[in-house]
């Protein structure tokens, strides 16, 4: 399993309004469709919104002006199209999920 803890973001391409592209330090590209965080009050809602995302200041996650943030391993577990070795298992992506929304409601009730 690739441990994420040790990798970074490189690059990112927007390509779609909920599709991103991200290349990590070990040059694996991971494609996904993030459309599923949609729901969550600080996801970007329109082009313009979604077009401010940057690279996080720890490299481990892309960032929106609005709040919203997706960690790198996050992307890969709901990648679409990857390359690389590795591909997550269902399990850890439906843990890592799980911690996001934890997270994110008791920063929300705080």
């Amino acid at each position: 399993m690739k441990d994420f803890m040790k990798l970074r973001i490189k690059s990112f391409k927007l390509l779609n309004l909920n599709i991103i592209c991200i290349r990590l330090t070990d040059d694996s590209e991971y494609t996904a469709d993030i459309s599923s965080f949609s729901d969550i009050y600080c996801y970007p809602t329109d082009e313009q919104e979604w077009n401010q995302a940057h690279i996080g200041e720890c490299a481990i996650d892309i960032e929106w002006p609005s709040g919203f943030g997706i960690h790198l391993d996050q992307i890969a577990g709901l990648a679409l199209k990857q390359k690389g070795s590795w591909r997550p298992n269902s399990l850890l992506t439906i843990i890592l999920l799980f911690k996001n929304c934890f997270a994110l409601s008791n920063k929300i009730s705080e």
